[in-house]
């Protein structure tokens, strides 16, 4: 199924724009800064010595969970939860930011068709 015109040139503008900002770069580091430090938390209780007899057990599901055949569920796991708050926080920025950075007027002004420009920004966040 072909294109239809223009929404190519929509989806590379807001392509543009996000690579641009500083904003999408922030909450990646956010996001790359969460998979970490909670893979960092996981492992260090995993390999903690248990305290108790009754946290051994707790202690080995545990290690479970940050194995390598389990560790990529709970990484994507967290990823998902925690990329959604942020994919949030990215789309209110992008809407909201258009009018801070003067690239709203420009855009309904130069596209053929204002719904190929919301088209693209729908499929871009």
């Amino acid at each position: 199924m072909p294109d239809p015109p223009g929404l190519r040139d929509s989806l590379a503008v807001e392509w543009y724009k996000l690579r641009r900002r500083p904003l999408p770069w922030l909450l990646l580091g956010a996001m790359l800064a969460f998979v970490v430090l909670a893979n960092l938390a996981f492992l260090l209780l995993a390999l903690a010595p248990p305290v108790t007899p009754g946290v051994a057990a707790a202690t080995a599901a545990l290690r479970q969970l940050v194995a390598p055949p389990n560790s990529l569920y709970v990484t994507l796991s967290s990823v998902n939860q925690v990329g959604a708050m942020l994919a949030i926080i990215l789309g209110a920025t992008v809407a909201g930011g258009e009018q801070h950075w003067g690239t709203l007027r420009l855009m309904l002004t130069r596209q053929p068709d204002r719904r190929r420009y919301h088209e693209g920004r729908c499929h871009m966040v």
